[in-house]
């Protein structure tokens, strides 16, 4: 009888060990497969990180341009608005001139009108 509760209690232990074992195979297939999901997710959150990032220097790129281009802009509305005074300054000096010109050929005619009658009133003269 003591012989059959020793090897019962053998097969028991025997048992139990098989079982243990098992369940730690169990939970080492369990543990593997959630390192690999963990894995997963990583090289998933890895890859949306480099997204955000290209994303964000793109969004930088995109406002520098803006920027410069607000820039140019302005430069543009400057430039614009010099030529215009320019303009304006050449158109006013050219009216001037203009006049100068006129008054100038003005002055020569009379003057040369009161050349000529001078030369008339001669003329007459001498030939009375």
């Amino acid at each position: 009888l003591e012989r059959e509760r020793r090897e019962e209690a053998a097969r028991l232990a025997e048992e139990k060990e098989r079982l243990l074992e098992e369940q730690l195979k169990e939970e080492a297939r369990a543990t593997e497969a959630a390192l690999s999901e963990a894995r997963k997710l990583a090289d998933e959150a890895r890859l949306a990180a480099e997204k955000l990032e290209q994303e964000r220097l793109r969004a930088e790129e995109l406002e520098e341009a803006r920027q410069d281009l607000e820039k140019d802009k302005l430069g543009l509305t400057a430039q614009r608005e010099s030529l215009k005074d320019e303009i304006l300054a050449m158109d006013a000096e050219f009216e001037d001139q203009t006049r100068a010109l006129q008054d100038q050929s003005r002055e020569e005619l009379a003057r040369r009108q009161d050349e000529l009658r001078a030369k008339f009133k001669e003329s007459e003269k001498e030939s009375i």
